[in-house]
């Protein structure tokens, strides 16, 4: 366009020129990432990624629902040893209790 006098040019072409050399270069027009010979390879990208992150989710979900059950086995086994440590210290008490209640004052 730049060898053709602009009374020459066409509507698109009038167009094209008026946006680029206006004072802000407009360049909303032009199409970006919407060519038609695009649009499916775009779609199958966004669809590969979106079941990519799919399967790393469900991969972590359940590394997470793991993880929480081994904490609640663990939990479950510090809960009852606390309990036989409670009772051995009772059942040591009470035998303390016997033996000083059988032999007597000293």
């Amino acid at each position: 366009m730049d060898t053709k006098d602009s009374s020459d040019y066409d509507g698109v072409e009038s167009f094209v020129t008026q946006s680029i050399d206006g004072p802000d270069g407009d360049i909303s027009w032009v199409p970006r990432s919407k060519a038609l010979c695009l649009k499916d390879f775009l779609e199958d990208d966004e669809q590969e990624i979106g079941d990519d992150m799919n399967n790393v989710m469900q991969t972590w979900m359940t590394r997470i629902k793991n993880c929480a059950s081994i904490l609640q086995d663990i939990q479950s086994k510090v809960t009852k040893k606390e309990k036989m440590k409670e009772e051995e210290k009772k059942e040591k008490e009470a035998h303390l209790k016997k033996v000083k209640a059988l032999s007597g004052p000293i």
